[in-house]
């Protein structure tokens, strides 16, 4: 490509103008700022710029249809019938449990017994609770599920290792009868009310992104 042909189409991809009108009356702050900017790199972010189908990452209008799209239904939530609950407790032996010192009160004695419980449920090995709870279990507590597929619960409330272990066996059939529960779907005037929320606040950062941002332009200082 020619040079002249170069340059024409680099300068019409970046808008020049509008540069220099920004830093008015100080047109010289433009050529001090950029200067300091690689050519090359200069030339690639404008060519990617003006490259892509004319939206902008940070516009509201791409936020709003990422949220959207997570506002979806869940492939298996069609398929759910009726809500899973425990019938029974959970037998302690079918549980990876594990004993340490606490932390808590109790004096001398957290420093002599094994009172903290760790127990650790591994998610896919039950089969006695549906593939779509476990699903869910894994999207609600994510935080708490190792890298081998593990839920791992403690306790260190009580001073007794016996209550201690029933406190965090009662955690963990809370969190599964939780997440068995069927989400009711929300209603289609809460879905537009929320995202017309999101919208307005999306609008509010980015106006907010802008004015932070030429209050920082017009901090720099004058050569």
């Amino acid at each position: 490509m020619p040079p002249i042909q170069f340059l024409h189409q680099l300068f019409t991809k970046v808008d020049v103008a509008a540069m220099v009108m920004a830093y008015q009356p100080y047109p010289w702050r433009w050529f001090s700022g950029y200067a300091r900017i690689p050519f090359a790199k200069l030339v690639t972010s404008s060519f990617n710029s003006s490259n892509s189908k004319g939206t902008n990452a940070w516009s509201a209008d791409s936020i709003n249809k990422s949220q959207d799209d997570s506002t979806q239904k869940s492939p298996c939530q069609d398929s759910i019938k009726e809500s899973f609950k425990l019938d029974k407790p959970i037998d302690s032996n079918c549980l990876d449990v594990k004993y340490s010192k606490s932390g808590g009160p109790g004096g001398q004695n957290v420093n002599k017994v094994n009172t903290k419980v760790d127990i650790r449920f591994h998610v896919d090995s039950m089969e006695w609770i549906p593939e779509w709870v476990k699903q869910r279990l894994c999207q609600l507590e994510k935080k708490r599920i190792n890298k081998e597929g593990q839920l791992v619960i403690s306790s260190t409330k009580f001073r007794s290792q016996k209550l201690n272990l029933d406190d965090a066996i009662q955690k963990l059939e809370d969190i599964i009868n939780k997440a068995g529960e069927i989400p009711k779907p929300t209603a289609p005037e809460k879905v537009a009310k929320i995202k017309k929320l999101k919208h307005v606040a999306n609008e509010k950062r980015l106006k907010q992104k802008y004015f932070h941002s030429k209050k920082k332009q017009d901090r720099k200082s004058i050569f």
